[in-house]
């Protein structure tokens, strides 16, 4: 009887292919690792970046939130809404609307609390050494000028600062207050058509709403010369410079044309302007231009 013998060629065969398979599943395998670490990264990247954008986006919606709440409450005092003041008071996390001229002794009971979101946080405020800001009651302005600062607090490196001006303006920092504003009219250069001659007048009276008030009288004579009024000048009311220029487009026996340059960033308290105890109009501590009765006012 003959022994078995295995066929060479077969055996060989049988173990080319087997280290063959090996050899695929081996790459298919580092492969597969490969390409599950780079979903890794991806999807690592796009929750990171998620995360990011919803903290920003917090960020930024407190911020604005937080402007709207101070501009109310200004709107508030202004329109002396129970005959009464309003005010923000600032803590870490938190700021409250409160009624009264400041927070110590405000009436609790009409308290609204704002709750900043977990993320973010008042990482700074500088309002004149206190807490608190108020707005006067007759002009909009407040005492309690400064920055009020917000971040993430888990990336204090990403803040938004408010502004908050003497004259009541409120704006971030980087980005000076729209002169479309609803609150702002660009009240920057006016005309106003009197209806009467001031050729022979004796004094224009610039009356300045401030405490203490302050008056500026301008001997009209002195400024007049070849048929035109021609005035410009700054009076420091109490310690704020206001930048004025003041002079006429017509000046004949019948009428006058009466100009009026007064820039918003140079101007921050209420003014009345007269020529000989008549008004001829009025501006409010947001620059806001009311002329008399009688006198026509032309925005320019």
């Amino acid at each position: 009887m003959k022994a078995f013998i295995p066929h060479t060629k077969s055996i060989v065969l049988k173990a080319g292919a087997s280290r063959l398979s090996s050899l695929y599943a081996g790459v298919t395998l580092v492969e597969f690792l490969i390409v599950i670490g780079i979903i890794s990264i991806l999807v690592a990247t796009a929750v990171i970046s998620a995360f990011t954008f919803r903290a920003n986006t917090e960020l930024t919606t407190s911020t604005n939130n937080f402007m709207e709440d101070v501009r109310s409450v200004q709107s508030q005092t202004l329109a002396s809404e129970n005959d009464s003041s309003y005010g923000v008071h600032l803590e870490e996390s938190r700021y409250t609307l409160f009624r009264g001229s400041d927070f110590a002794s405000r009436n609790t009971a009409f308290d609204e609390v704002r709750v900043l979101p977990p993320r973010v946080e008042f990482a700074s405020w500088s309002l004149g050494g206190g807490d608190d800001l108020v707005f006067d009651r007759v002009t909009g302005s407040t005492q309690n000028s400064g920055t009020v600062t917000l971040s993430l607090i888990s990336a204090p490196s990403q803040t938004k600062t408010v502004n908050l001006s003497p004259s009541g303006k409120i704006f971030l920092s980087g980005i000076q207050p729209a002169l479309s504003d609803t609150r702002i009219t660009d009240t920057r250069h006016v005309h106003y058509t009197l209806g009467w001659s001031m050729e022979s007048s004796t004094t224009m009276r610039l009356f300045f709403d401030s405490s203490p008030d302050v008056t500026e009288d301008i001997p009209i004579q002195s400024y007049i010369s070849g048929s035109k009024f021609d005035w410009s000048g700054t009076v420091d009311v109490n310690g704020s410079n206001q930048v004025l220029h003041i002079h006429t487009h017509v000046l004949d026996s019948f009428d006058t044309i009466l100009s009026v340059h007064r820039e918003l960033d140079e101007n921050d308290r209420p003014l009345d302007i007269s020529v000989d105890s008549t008004l001829i109009t009025s501006y409010d501590v947001l620059g806001n231009a009311t002329p008399a009765t009688g006198v026509t006012m032309e925005i320019q």
